[in-house]
């Protein structure tokens, strides 16, 4: 639907997509996620673009996008014995038939964010196990870095840092250094908690 929640031209558009996860938004375009793994990007004006992802089990986690004037990047986590997390930067792979390792499971989807000119991809294991990539698929000074707890969200990052939720109410912040501050959140538990960032006052 258009802004006066007119029927787009060329729309209703048949895909043959089977969801495996809910559609995000990524370079102005709707990604889908079939259940054999591959991504479809559907333009405004109707157009699909298929890309085959190297994926052995269906994506269940919704990508997670970062666009800038010049790159989109998108990457999710395949959960799996053989699984890890798959990097797309302009509809190309940037991780191939090797996504990047983690030791143990994971839930949710890859935390991309830029700090600077560079891009980071982060992701915590259950165990509390947490990567963190730059740019070049490469791992990060001081990382991996484990945090004590259970972890069934991942990380996000805000104010040059990332911020970790345990199950038990346990909330860390990590610099990029791999410091760490840490607090126990009074009679709390957040097994199926998230981790919500908003510059509420406009200062950043």
């Amino acid at each position: 639907l258009n802004q006066e929640l007119e029927i787009q031209s060329g729309f209703p558009l048949l895909t043959g997509v089977n969801l495996s996860c809910p559609p995000v938004e990524s370079d102005s375009k709707l990604l889908l996620c079939d259940e054999d793994s591959s991504l479809r990007f559907v333009s405004t004006d109707g157009n699909v673009t298929l890309v085959e992802t190297a994926a052995l089990d269906p994506i269940l986690s919704a990508p997670a996008t970062l666009d800038s004037p010049q790159n989109s990047t998108i990457a999710f986590y395949e959960k799996g014995f053989f699984g890890g997390i798959h990097v797309f930067k302009n509809q190309l792979s940037l991780t191939g038939e090797q996504p990047l390792e983690l030791e143990g499971i994971a839930y949710g989807s890859p935390c991309i964010f830029k700090e600077g000119k560079a891009e980071y991809i982060a992701m915590i294991t259950q165990s509390g196990l947490l990567y963190l990539y730059d740019e070049n698929m490469q791992t990060v000074e001081n990382f991996p870095l484990q945090l004590e707890g259970l972890y069934y969200t991942n990380v996000k990052y805000a104010d040059g840092a990332l911020f970790a939720l345990s199950s038990e109410g346990q909330l860390s912040r990590v610099s990029l250094k791999g410091q760490v501050e840490s607090v126990k959140i009074p009679y709390f538990s957040a097994k199926t908690g998230k981790i919500t960032v908003a510059d509420y006052d406009g200062d950043k």
